[in-house]
């Protein structure tokens, strides 16, 4: 049986050599739509935003007064979206699994010992999100 020859032509010039089978056009399409997004807004409007609900949670978390160790700073150079804390006298891993059951969405941070909680904040969160994690932080200090 004669085998017929497969001319497979020359390899691209870029990592496009390297792509096997049919690419999602969804994800392009995806990507796509989120920089449109993106653009539309303007990254100063996106940061302003990031930069609001960031103070926003950690004003609410102080109002807790003693209760609440926050880690993140406080200074307005250095906040951001990303607030760390405790609430002392309530284990993290105990308040994380409360707070999941009560859809609201935050982290464990057990990394190096810190023990703590952080909660993270982005241009699609609303105030009455941050609201419903201080209610669930006050049901935990009574």
């Amino acid at each position: 049986m004669a085998k017929i020859p497969v001319e497979m032509g020359d390899y691209a010039d870029s990592a496009h050599r390297y792509y096997g089978g049919t690419q999602s056009s969804g994800l392009y399409k995806g990507v796509e739509a989120s920089i449109e997004f993106i653009e539309s807004i303007g990254m100063t409007r996106i940061h302003e935003r990031i930069k609001y609900l960031g103070k926003y949670t950690q004003d609410q978390l102080l109002t807790l007064g003693n209760r609440i160790e926050l880690l993140t700073p406080t200074e307005e150079q250095s906040r951001c979206s990303v607030n760390g804390f405790r609430i002392k006298g309530v284990d993290y891993a105990a308040f994380y699994k409360k707070a999941a059951e009560a859809k609201v969405r935050i982290r464990m941070v057990p990394e190096n010992g810190l023990n703590s909680l952080r909660v993270s904040t982005h241009i699609y969160n609303r105030k009455e999100e941050i609201d419903l994690l201080i209610d669930e932080i006050k049901k935990a200090i009574g």
